[in-house]
Order: C-alpha cells, then sequence, then structure tokens
C-alpha cells in the first residue's frame, strides 16, 4: 500500500503545480482578468459578479501566489518521488509540516478577509494531500535510538 499512498502524494502535488501554472498563465494571457475575476466572485460567494474588475496589484498577488505553488508542488513531488522511497522520518515530516501550514494559515488568511468559499475549496484540496500522509505515518518511524540523529 506505500506505493500506491506515494503515487497518491505525487498526483497531489501535480495538481499543485498545474493550478499554479494556471494562476501564473492568468496573469499573462489576454482575458486573463476575466478568469482571475469570476475566481475572486467564487472565493468571495455567493457568485454574484461583485468581483470583477481585477486590479494590477492583484493580478501581482495572484501570480506570485501561482509561482508559489507551482514551486510547493514540484517540492512535494521531489519529496514523494525520492524522499518517500528512503523512509527517513524528515520526509514526512517535512512533507507533513508543508501541508499542515499551508492549510491553517491559508485558512485564517480566508477567513479574516470573508472568502469562506475558499476554505471550502481548501479543504477539498487537503483531502487530496492529507490521506497519503495519514496512511504512511507509520512506514516513517524511526528506531528510538537514530529519532534524535536526524533521520
Amino acid at each position: 500500500m506505500f506505493e500506491f499512498w506515494r503515487k497518491w502524494l505525487i498526483t497531489g502535488a501535480v495538481v499543485s503545480e498545474f493550478s499554479g501554472l494556471a494562476m501564473v498563465a492568468g496573469t499573462l494571457i489576454p482575458g486573463g482578468d476575466a478568469v482571475f475575476g469570476w475566481m475572486f466572485d467564487l472565493v468571495f460567494w455567493p457568485l454574484d459578479g461583485g468581483e470583477t474588475a481585477v486590479a494590477a496589484n492583484t493580478k501581482l498577488l495572484a501570480g506570485i501566489s501561482g509561482a508559489v505553488l507551482t514551486a510547493w508542488g514540484a517540492t512535494l513531488w521531489f519529496i514523494a518521488r525520492d524522499g518517500f522511497p528512503t523512509r527517513a522520518p524528515w520526509v514526512w515530516r517535512a512533507a507533513l509540516t508543508g501541508v499542515v501550514t499551508w492549510f491553517v494559515l491559508d485558512g485564517i488568511v480566508s477567513l479574516t478577509v470573508g472568502a469562506g468559499f475558499n476554505v471550502i475549496a481548501n479543504t477539498v484540496y487537503l483531502a487530496l494531500l492529507l490521506p497519503p500522509l495519514i496512511a504512511t505515518a507509520k512506514d516513517f518511524r524511526a528506531p528510538a535510538q537514530t529519532a534524535r540523529a536526524g533521520g
């Protein structure tokens, strides 16, 4: 089952990469404003056309966020592809820490600015990333004597 969960996490990483690339592309291609306007209208539910204008600073932040999401997906991909087979405990902790940190901070920001639907979308995405980490936790337990030695 370990290999199944490893591939599941790789799939989640690829979803991250493509989602981030789509955000970057939305800042670069003509018509991207319409895509971002719809996306922002969706996260600031209800879908009422209230968030249609996308200012340059908003596009900048969305593009940067997309670049960071792409990079995070690439990092998670390498962790799952190359790190998971080693079963070194730090690999699992690194993946879990990244996922939980993203979810908590993104959720706090989303709720603070009134984008509750984004929390729902993030929860769906969390459901893609968290199961392989929960399922493989036991595979990364270090023997007691090496647990503190960076293993």
